[in-house]
């Protein structure tokens, strides 16, 4: 665990109220009870933004207008957490009762196929990649946040167009590991932002990096200190370097606070000696998104009050903060970030919930 952080700056949380004003947001759209979980531009100049409303399954599209152009759901309760499209439809995956579901719908949102896995392990959230020549890569698993103690595992399924599972893998071991998100380098090799914790111990953020036939190659931990708590949420590959973002606790006055946190590596698993230390930007808050701008900055997204830090990739050096609330105190706030993206004019997408409803917002890059 970094020691020496500044307790002083607990003083800004003094000068924040409960209140979330808007701060000049391009655009934002509430759609029922639930949560957006990803958000992504189209090729076709639009965005598709999916998640949960109502406890169902909820995939929804719109054009550049801001005009709701499809609305997919399901009669399943469950959740779609990513999605890739085309020309000719769009295919899904998710979870309903602890396992991994993948859906095909048509242009016009008819389902064209579903394909259900149960792996035996839970699974909470699924993420997709497009591996080329028409087929898929689902990634499984627990959610960091989840309550689980006991043994689970990853669950890596590739598929094809037509639905067709040609390969499973399941990474298990000792204790409780989740994955939320993973990046690939152009060789195929996985870098997996973990999350591990046994019956003895906290939960500890680490990297890990897998081949393309899933054997793992190497695992580092960011935090050691077994009396604070970590996770890592999120994972960006860029050019042989890797940015890990996510949450760990800190000392404070009524014991431990969480805090968000940011840190480069080098593709071998090693801290990278271009940054000075970790950055550890927001109180009361968690990394749950990463990505690069059109002009190169790193972006990383807090769950809480949808506050986006800005640094350079370089040195990690702080370039600024885009504000989605102008007023929003993370410890109490009711608005949770789960995604970010940025389209081709450069403004920032966001997913994730504000007040307990599905919440999608766009935020010019102006700070």
């Amino acid at each position: 665990m970094k020691k020496g952080i500044p307790f002083f700056l607990l003083i800004a949380l003094l000068f924040s109220c409960n209140k979330e004003e808007k701060n000049n947001l391009v655009w934002e759209k509430s759609s029922g009870r639930g949560f957006a979980y990803f958000i992504q531009p189209t090729a076709d100049s639009c965005f598709l933004t999916g998640g949960q409303v109502d406890g169902k399954p909820y995939l929804v599209k719109y054009n550049s207008n801001k005009d709701r152009l499809l609305e997919i759901t399901t009669g399943n309760p469950g959740l779609f957490s990513s999605a890739w499209s085309d020309t000719s439809g769009y295919i899904t995956a998710g979870c309903s009762n602890g396992k991994l579901i993948i859906n095909r719908f048509d242009k016009e949102g008819n389902q064209d196929w579903e394909t259900v896995i149960d792996p035996q392990i839970n699974i909470e959230v699924a993420r997709l990649e497009y591996t080329g020549n028409g087929n898929f890569l689902a990634m499984g698993t627990p959610d960091a946040d989840s309550l689980d103690s006991g043994d689970s595992g990853l669950l890596f399924a590739g598929f094809d167009t037509s639905g067709t599972i040609k390969m499973q893998k399941i990474i298990s071991g000792s204790g409780y590991i989740s994955s939320l998100n993973a990046d690939f380098d152009n060789s195929g090799n996985i870098y997996l932002a973990l999350t591990r914790r046994t019956t003895t111990s906290k939960a500890k953020a680490s990297v890990a990096k897998f081949s393309s036939d899933f054997n793992k190659l190497w695992e580092t931990e960011l935090f050691n200190n077994p009396n604070f708590s970590s996770a890592s949420m999120a994972i960006k590959y860029s050019e042989g370097e890797l940015f890990v973002a996510g949450r760990t606790e800190i000392p404070a006055s009524t014991g431990t606070m969480m805090n968000s946190f940011v840190a480069s590596l080098n593709d071998k698993g090693q801290l990278s000696d271009k940054w000075l230390e970790k950055k550890y930007p927001e109180f009361w808050n968690e990394g749950s998104d990463i990505d690069l701008d059109p002009d190169g900055n790193l972006l990383m997204l807090n769950r809480k009050c949808f506050i986006v830090n800005v640094f350079d990739p370089d040195n990690g050096s702080d370039l600024g903060v885009i504000r989605t609330f102008s007023v929003c105190v993370s410890e109490t706030s009711g608005a949770y970030a789960n995604d970010l993206d940025v389209d081709n004019d450069g403004n920032i997408l966001l997913a994730g919930s504000l007040d307990g409803n599905f919440y999608t917002a766009i935020k010019s890059p102006l700070q």
